[in-house]
């Protein structure tokens, strides 16, 4: 696993190597909550995540892109 952002709002964990292929964990850091993506919605957000960097967005444009991925976060997070 490896961590590809990293903000005070969201942090991006890819796992290159899951029996469905590459994976993504999205944590919404401030509401304590996140989403384990892989199969087709792994490779959208991919597809979504290349499309975006392309525009070499900041640090803000990142966090709203991550935003539109709050609505499906139901797992709390457990910080150890």
């Amino acid at each position: 696993m490896r961590t590809i952002f990293n903000s005070d709002n969201y942090c991006v964990v890819l796992f290159p190597e899951t029996p469905q292929g590459p994976a993504y964990e999205i944590m919404d850091k401030q509401g304590r909550r996140e989403v384990f993506v892989d199969g087709d919605l792994a490779q959208a957000f991919k597809h979504k995540v290349s499309a975006l960097m392309a525009e070499q967005p900041g640090e803000d444009e990142i966090d709203q892109f991550l935003a539109q991925f709050d609505g499906i976060m139901q797992t709390k997070l457990a910080f150890h």
